[in-house]
Parts: C-alpha cells; structure tokens; sequence
C-alpha cells in the first residue's frame, strides 16, 4: 500500500512539473482588439505583409510548426481552406520544405521571417489560428481548439 501511495505522489509531482512547461494563452503578448503586430514573411515564392496585406478584409492567419504533429493533422483541415495565410515559426527551409512533402499542405508556407512574426505575438503553442478583420484581431485559437474548416471558411468567406 505504501508503495502505491509512493506511485501516486510521484505521478502527481510529475504532472505539476509538466504542467509548469506548458504556456497558457494568458501569457500571449496580444490579445482580442489588438492590431496584428507589423511583420514580414517569405515564401519560396511570395511575400506577406502585415497588417498592409489584410486590410479592409478578413484573413485566417495560420502558425504552425514543421516539427510539431499537431500542425502535421491540422494540415487536411487547412487544405479544405481558401485564403488562409499559413506561418511557419521555424525558418529552416529544409525543415519547411519535408513539412509541405509530407502533409501535402495546397497553401504557401511562409517561412523566412516567420520565427519574429510568431514570437512577436505568442510564447508557445501552435498551431495557432487569428482572425483578423481590418487589421484587428477578433479571434485566437490555440491547439487543442483550433477551428474546423467550416468555421474557417466561414468567417473568411463573409466579408
């Protein structure tokens, strides 16, 4: 019995300590209202700029992570998506690049820049999700509640 309650006490520390690691999104430096931070990001083909590239519309901005597997099942929502700006906060290419062959994301990944854009708004956890209207955040998620397709396309497609 004794060595049972050893377990559990053990289990509970560990757990608290664990815990510990995990960020919460009380610890976001922006928050619902604010305006999206001012950042530039690349693709292998593209740039982004925000908030110049998303005002007077609606966007679904997407952080991810090419080592994270969350974002990697995340990834057959995003393809049932139009619009939608995907982040990645590593700006390893390589990394970058085995991401889009392995999930067979449809969207740009942008990259190069990414790591300030990210950092600049959040501490942890991705994917990550905003809804920005006018250069406005209206909306954060964070995994494990991040918006289906449907709410996606939604909220973009209603300008």
């Amino acid at each position: 019995m004794l060595d049972n309650q050893k377990n559990v006490c053990r289990l509970v520390v560990l757990l608290f300590l664990v815990a510990g690691c995990v960020k919460t999104l009380d610890e976001d430096k922006v928050r619902v209202g604010d305006s999206i931070t001012s950042f530039e990001v690349w693709s292998a083909t593209d740039c982004f700029r925000s908030p110049d590239d998303i005002k007077r519309w609606k966007a679904a901005v997407v952080f991810i992570d090419p080592e994270c597997d969350d974002c990697h099942r995340y990834v057959s929502v995003l393809n049932e998506c139009e619009g939608i700006i995907v982040i990645s906060r590593s700006e390893d290419g390589d990394k970058v690049r085995k991401f889009i062959e392995e999930t067979g994301i449809k969207h740009d990944v942008f990259y190069k820049g990414g790591y300030d854009a990210y950092y600049s708004m959040f501490r942890s956890i991705v994917p990550r999700v905003l809804f920005v209207r006018d250069s406005r955040i209206e909306k954060i998620f964070a995994e494990p509640s991040v918006p289906g397709a449907d709410e996606i396309r939604q909220y973009v497609q209603y300008q």
